[in-house]
């Protein structure tokens, strides 16, 4: 499915086109099938993937993604639709 967080293929973070990465928002224990499943992902740069700020290194970026992530989801479907697929309120 196409992402619901993001339009343009640059980094979510910074905005370059250069080294993408897709990261599924929503991630652990299957959950990935899920966010690619509900469009659930951004592009990252592999700096802001994988670096010291990005969401698999850095618990604050992590949640402030999650927390958009619900947030977009929740725009055009239910609280308790979000709480059946990913179980977890992040708002």
């Amino acid at each position: 499915m196409k992402s619901i967080l993001q339009d343009e293929k640059t980094c979510f973070m910074c905005g370059t086109t250069l080294g993408l990465e897709c990261h599924h928002v929503i991630f652990g224990r299957g959950m990935r099938p899920i966010s690619e499943r509900l469009g659930l992902t951004i592009w990252l740069c592999a700096e802001h993937h994988r670096g010291c700020l990005g969401p698999h290194m850095n618990r604050k970026t992590d949640l402030r993604l999650r927390r958009f992530a619900q947030s977009c989801y929740e725009d055009t479907h239910s609280h308790k639709e979000w709480m059946k697929f990913i179980g977890r309120n992040y708002l």
